[in-house]
């Protein structure tokens, strides 16, 4: 069964691009991608695979995580990249954050967490 609820862009995409995927949109510089795929594709990609890696290296030398064995059926998290550009002063170049985050919203107590 499908929503008869149409869909209404966000105001930022307003007069930028007009029925089209949202795909199109991330192609234009400047913008955040929402996804990894949108992340590759834009011009911006080296600098968001910098960012990755710099939040891989981050999360390596804080031991963020151990890894240990799977145990028997269970299905280990999904996570998700998250990207935004910090915006700088005029003269100084715009910095780009990627961050690693769990879909905690899966988590289920005793099974993934203690606490």
């Amino acid at each position: 069964r499908r929503s008869g609820r149409t869909s209404i862009p966000p105001d930022r995409y307003i007069g930028m691009v007009e029925e089209h995927d949202i795909d199109d949109v991330l192609l234009l510089e400047g913008i955040e991608p929402v996804t990894y795929k949108g992340a590759m594709t834009c011009p911006d990609s080296k600098l968001w695979l910098d960012a990755m890696q710099s939040e891989m290296d981050s999360m390596y030398e804080n031991n963020v995580w151990d890894l240990v064995d799977l145990p028997e059926k269970v299905r280990p998290l999904q996570c998700k990249w998250l990207y935004k550009i910090k915006h700088a002063v005029e003269g100084q170049q715009d910095i780009y954050k990627a961050r690693l985050v769990a879909k905690g919203f899966t988590q289920v107590p005793g099974l993934h967490y203690d606490e």
